[in-house]
């Protein structure tokens, strides 16, 4: 208990402290409040959160044997005088603070129901003979009944009064009140109540000012009701005993990036006191803890019961399945679901490097495509080759190479394939002696017309195009690759382009008329 009390005493001056130096001062006075009602809910919780480590035994401790078989005898517990003195001590305390909360509270209480009250929308104003300053608990503003009948209080003073109100400040102050009846020993539980009351000021102030009272004007009206005695434990009251320190926050201004800094810097400093204050507790066990066999038979249990046909398995969850298994006695193990019998992983494919050879890739498997109530066979378009390659390849054929529209040696075409991955290649008359390459950076537009003769070759480059996966287009509509087929057989002479070749996603556009750059705007992919 000792250290515990120790423990929340530490951790509520240090969250004090960075209030001190880091928030007070900034004119985020909500913030502020959350966070010094917080404070105090921190310094209980975080001693008592506890951190459990599970070991295991490994091995069975030996009883621990006595020479010369002394007898040990057990002696009488002595009564802790000490300890009964500090428990009778604090109960005083409790008793002591306790009665004064209530004889507080009664007074109010008895003030609300014994003098005259005006409702005012919301608010009920409580009139008093001989009131020396307004104060306010929860709804009920407490007013001098002859300045409040001769209409000498300020608005001022009222609007102040109303936002204590209408905020609930009293809630606050009756929560830190109940907590002081119980830590009533810890120093800084005083100080925390009056930075709370304090804070309370600073937002009452900032809803004058925004109601739009001049800043000079309500600093006089500040002096002129300012006053040193606090008569009003449980209420809000105008008590100025820091005036200079309010006024200097009124003047202040706080920048949004500012604010959201230095209350950052709150993140790291509860991390420090969660781990540096928290309880670290060892246990070593011989079998799994009941919620653990629970665990273990909720994940078994939805293996088990999982279609052969359709079975997904998660890492993480076969992982803990194998560690709670590992850690259950025979006993458990035989009570609990039975372990799932997991297909083995399947093999990892055969990683391929660029440049290397690809001779051993098997070729698609046939598809069937149905067309009505017929089924046809259609054989898998042949393997694209590789651009470098095909290149070469014209190059031995005594192809004369363009790039850019600009001529080229056969050497600075082959160079520029195997320097840029992103090249567009167009070739016209593939099956002469003498085919023409054309390399540019940007789509290649087709303006002249396919010869018929080229059949073959035309169908190789669409069966390319759809190994790689491009998306069809004739005429502004997208087809498939039978389709593309049917258009050449149909119309014999068409326009084509083609873009991104060497992307996961080509692009092949044909037409019975000239391809510009507005019908590949109009495409959507």
């Amino acid at each position: 208990m000792l250290i515990y009390i120790i423990k929340s005493t530490s951790i509520l001056a240090l969250l004090l402290l960075f209030y001190k130096l880091i928030l007070e001062k900034e004119r985020i006075h909500i913030f502020k409040r959350f966070f010094l009602l917080t404070s105090v809910l921190l310094a209980i919780g975080i001693p008592a959160i506890t951190f459990t480590t599970y070991i295991e035994t490994s091995a069975a401790i030996e009883p621990m044997l006595l020479e010369n078989n002394i007898e040990l005898t057990q002696e009488r517990a002595n009564i802790n005088y000490l300890q009964i003195g500090l428990w009778s001590l604090y109960g005083l305390g409790v008793l002591f603070f306790g009665i004064r909360f209530l004889v507080n509270l009664s007074r109010l209480f008895d003030k609300i129901r014994s003098n005259e009250k005006v409702k005012s929308n919301q608010f009920v104003y409580v009139l008093i003979h001989s009131l020396t300053t307004p104060h306010t608990f929860f709804k009920y503003i407490f007013f001098d009944k002859n300045h409040y009948k001769a209409k000498l209080i300020r608005k001022e003073v009222i609007i102040h009064e109303q936002a204590h109100a209408s905020q609930l400040h009293s809630f606050d102050v009756l929560c830190i009140e109940l907590l002081q009846i119980i830590f009533w020993f810890n120093p800084f539980i005083y100080l925390l109540k009056n930075n709370v009351k304090l804070n309370h000021e600073f937002l009452a102030d900032e809803a004058v000012l925004k109601a739009g009272v001049k800043l000079k004007e309500y600093q006089h009206i500040l002096l002129e009701h300012s006053f040193t005695d606090n008569n009003y434990p449980l209420a809000n009251a105008i008590n100025y005993a820091s005036i200079k320190k309010r006024f200097k926050i009124m003047k202040t201004k706080t920048s949004s990036r500012n604010s959201w800094l230095k209350s950052a810097l709150l993140l790291p400093l509860l991390a420090v006191l969660i781990f540096g204050f928290s309880e670290k507790a060892i246990i070593q066990q011989d079998k799994a803890s009941p919620e653990q066999v629970t665990e273990y038979n909720q994940i078994a249990k939805k293996y088990n019961e999982m279609s052969s046909d359709r079975f997904i398995v998660k890492i993480k969850e076969v992982e803990r399945l194998k560690y709670i298994y590992s850690i259950m006695n025979k006993t458990q193990k035989k009570s609990a679901e039975s372990f799932p019998n997991f297909p083995p992983p399947p093999l990892a494919p055969k990683r391929v490097y660029k440049g290397e050879e690809q001779n051993n890739i098997p070729p698609p498997p046939v598809r069937k495509v149905v067309q009505g109530s017929a089924i046809k066979d259609i054989p898998p378009p042949p393997i694209p080759p590789n651009p470098l390659d095909h290149v070469i390849e014209l190059a031995k054929k005594g192809a004369t190479f363009y790039n850019e529209d600009k001529k080229i040696s056969s050497d600075r075409a082959i160079d520029i394939v195997k320097n840029n991955s992103n090249i567009n290649i167009q070739v016209r008359n593939h099956d002469s002696n003498n085919p023409i390459v054309n390399l540019s950076k940007k789509p290649i537009v087709v303006k002249g017309k396919l010869d018929p003769k080229w059949s073959s070759s035309y169908n190789n480059y669409m069966g390319e195009m759809y190994n790689k996966g491009a998306d069809f287009y004739f005429e502004g509509e997208k087809v498939s690759l039978d389709q593309v087929l049917k258009i050449k057989q149909e119309y014999g002479k068409i326009n084509m382009l083609t873009q991104d070749v060497d992307t996961k996603k080509p692009l092949v556009v044909l037409s019975r008329k000239e391809i510009t750059k507005k019908d590949l705007e109009s495409i959507d992919r």
